[in-house]
């Protein structure tokens, strides 16, 4: 029996990969078992994490049934999504609408597939949750996956809460008060405060995963980024435990940066770009110029 450490060496040489250390943390974590918050900038790999998870599980105990469950709020992007763990060799699957080949939901089903992507409409479905409690899944499931996490408090903003209703209400009102429609105004207010609990209400109740599966399974939220509220909002609403890892990496990029200048002439304050255009064309570094309209 192979440790995880030595498995994602393997995991690397095999797919001609190096992991950062932050995804070797990430997947180590579910190796153990413990619930994890994962907040790594877009573009850092958070994926591979949960990808490539059941191979480093496999690798470990000498067993091929392992699989994970990874919940999304795209269907595009999990489309993508299980195309890039194919590239790698690993069986993964969508579920739910818009998966229209039932040979694959029989595969998903039967444990045929290492990765399993969902939204959390059709992961709570009465169908799947029996999926989740069949004797496979029971066996093989070896970690939950949260993919945006951020979207769990979106949604719990969207869910009545009173500050933004508030700001709601006030912008609304500035501008139906100008319209002479001050009714109009407080119905939309109360149906946005109201209505918006429906807004991916399945979204808020990801935490009853818990007990449909193993108390051992652990589960990995992943988002690239994340105040200290929406933090605590997270953890609060999938329940996570109160000792679970947080891996994160800075943000910070230190090619991009903001800078200004004050200047009444602005043609001479762009000269250095038109220079730069003129001189290197298409290699020219990227730039971005905000106007206050396409006239000025």
């Amino acid at each position: 029996m192979n440790s995880i450490k030595q498995a994602i060496v393997e995991l690397e040489s095999k797919l001609n990969i190096q992991l950062k250390s932050e995804q070797k943390r990430g997947i180590a974590s579910l190796y153990r078992g413990e619930d994890a918050l994962i907040i790594l900038p877009t573009g850092f790999g958070k994926s591979l994490i949960y990808s490539l998870a059941p191979k480093a599980f496999n690798i470990c105990s000498e067993n091929s049934g392992s699989i994970i469950l990874v919940i999304s709020p795209l269907i595009s992007l999990m489309v993508d999504q299980v195309k890039r763990c194919l590239k790698y060799g690993i069986s993964a699957a969508l579920i739910g609408s818009a998966q229209h080949d039932h040979h694959v939901a029989r595969q998903v089903r039967d444990g045929e597939c290492q990765v399993v992507f969902a939204s959390p409409e059709a992961i709570l479905s009465r169908s799947w949750r029996k999926v989740l409690i069949s004797d496979v899944y029971q066996r093989n499931l070896i970690g939950i996956a949260i993919d945006e996490a951020h979207c769990v408090d979106l949604c719990f903003k969207l869910g009545g809460n009173y500050f933004n209703c508030k700001f709601i209400f006030v912008m609304m009102h500035k501008y139906f008060l100008e319209c002479d429609k001050m009714y109009d105004c407080i119905v939309i207010f109360f149906y946005f405060c109201f209505r918006g609990n429906d807004f991916r209400r399945d979204f808020m109740n990801l935490k009853e995963l818990r007990s449909l599966v193993p108390p051992y399974v652990p589960m990995t939220a992943l988002t690239a980024t994340a105040t200290s509220r929406c933090r605590q909002a997270i953890i609060n609403s999938l329940g996570l435990s109160p000792t679970l890892e947080i891996i994160e990496a800075t943000p910070n990029r230190p090619n991009i940066f903001y800078s200004t200048i004050q200047s009444d002439d602005v043609m001479q304050s762009l000269r250095w770009l038109v220079e730069e255009l003129q001189e290197k064309g298409r290699d020219c570094r990227k730039v971005l110029i905000y106007c206050r309209s396409i006239k000025s």
